[in-house]
């Protein structure tokens, strides 16, 4: 596991832009913490390593689709609040389309088969935030 401190938004949306670095062989990444601990901006920099320039919340869409050097779905499940209402979000058919982003992650773990990344965010104070990186699963090819 991979441990980071980020000071400013600044310093967590240029770890997502790392993160998608490093990890641009997953296809999944399930971001798991409270409201405002820094969720979307690590997706601004994750994306803009793709070319994606503008993330949009996906908190009343449920699934934003984004194309740019790869194809990019990032889900908000903050408002699923069953497995039925996951089945139904069509976040699923996603898998295997592109690379999947999933806030509130932690709602579709139990679904996920294979490997991916678990991106946990805490707030320690008002611009800072404690962000473990975890590979879960197998991946022939981590990096």
């Amino acid at each position: 596991m991979l441990r980071y401190i980020t000071e400013s938004e600044e310093e967590t949306e240029e770890l997502g832009y790392y993160t998608a670095c490093r990890y641009r062989n997953y296809k999944v990444f399930l971001l798991v913490g409270e409201l405002g601990s820094g969720k979307t901006t690590f997706v601004r920099g994750f994306v803009r390593f793709f070319g994606i320039l503008e993330v949009r919340s996906p908190s009343f869409v449920m699934i934003n689709e984004y194309l740019g050097k790869k194809r990019i779905f990032h889900a908000d499940l903050y408002r699923v609040r069953s497995e039925e209402d996951i089945l139904t979000t069509g976040i699923m058919d996603n898998l295997n389309r592109g690379i999947l982003l999933v806030e509130w992650g932690e709602r579709l773990i139990r679904f996920i088969k294979g490997y991916f990344v678990e991106i946990r965010f805490e707030i320690i104070s008002p611009n800072k935030r404690k962000i473990n990186i975890k590979r879960r699963g197998l991946n022939p090819r981590p990096y």
